[in-house]
């Protein structure tokens, strides 16, 4: 049997699994002092054998800041920051002379900034991060994310090709009606990403709105049963009008120019930097920036690390 201490009265006894139970509401904590027959002194519950009843402490919040990552305000919209990613792929892009490691960092960026659930997971996980649950789904999120970013073509040429067809899901979607199902009608799209913005909505949707349906008496409710489609299908149409504003902001900024096939080069930030050639290190392949020089120069390569000689001239 049990006993502890709460301002300096003692309370029991109890057997374990009570203690187990005040261990989970929090009434007993690790610093608070506890004692049983076969201990010597009261000691804090956290020194005896009860500590591994203690949950572990919610982690810090440990996820990269995405934003600064591909340089946004956490504030951007979808279009912000997939122009953000375009620029910082064209400069990280091993093709292009950057590194894989930074590529990675980007493309874990962009597999949670990109997806409206995801992100919504990793903002609220930023704001609240003592929330061990939310902490939790945003982990295991970038954990995914971390897994997919080694999936981008190694090519500058094939990369370019996969965020266009990425883009063009989004600016060449078709929307429709699938006909009347009870009261309403879905949406239907050629779309990837759309269907799944239909999904997440009428999923949000139906859970915001069904309780609303939960009030209605049942015998009249099984007289209005199509009434029962109108959560998800309003949702689902909201989430296809975001996906269409998305397709229309896009194409709005191609239109304008302010986004091109293929990103313009960073501004030099030296008069040296506008004189540089791009090599491929001989032993990983990495391609890297030099200085244009008529001289044979040492180059350490920042992926595998070996060191050649450059021939100048290049």
């Amino acid at each position: 049997m049990w006993y502890y201490l709460i301002n300096q009265l003692r309370q029991g006894p109890f057997p374990l699994d009570q203690i187990k139970r005040l261990i989970e509401s929090g009434t007993i904590q690790q610093d608070t002092l506890v004692w049983k027959s076969g201990l010597q002194n009261w000691a804090a519950a956290g020194e005896t054998e009860l500590a591994d009843h203690f949950h572990a402490p919610p982690p810090p919040f440990g996820p990269k800041d995405y934003y600064k990552i591909l340089g946004v305000s956490p504030t951007a919209d979808l279009n912000e920051i997939k122009s953000a990613y375009r620029k910082r792929a064209f400069a990280c892009h091993p093709d292009h002379g950057g590194i894989h490691e930074q590529m990675l960092e980007i493309n874990e960026a962009r597999e949670i900034l990109f997806d409206p659930q995801k992100r919504a997971d990793y903002d609220y996980a930023r704001a609240n991060p003592q929330n061990t649950a939310a902490q939790e789904t945003v982990h295991q999120e970038a954990e995914k994310a971390s897994q997919e970013a080694e999936n981008y073509p190694r090519e500058w040429s094939a990369f370019e090709a996969w965020m266009d067809k990425i883009t063009k899901d989004f600016t060449e979607a078709e929307y429709r009606s699938t006909g009347n199902i009870g009261y309403t009608s879905f949406p239907k799209t050629n779309s990837v990403s759309g269907k799944a913005f239909a999904i997440l909505g009428g999923i949000a949707s139906s859970i915001l709105l069904f309780p609303v349906l939960s009030i209605i008496d049942p015998k009249i409710l099984a007289h209005m049963w199509p009434v029962l489609f109108l959560p998800p299908a309003i949702g689902a149409w909201i989430g296809t009008a975001i996906h269409r504003g998305i397709g229309a902001g896009v194409k709005a900024v191609k239109g304008s120019g302010q986004s091109n096939t293929t990103p313009p080069r960073r501004p030099a930030e030296n008069a040296s930097d506008a004189s540089k050639v791009i090599i491929s290190c001989p032993q990983c392949r990495q391609k890297l920036r030099v200085p244009s020089t008529l001289k044979a120069i040492r180059v350490t390569c920042g992926s595998c690390k070996s060191v050649f000689t450059h021939s100048g001239g290049v």
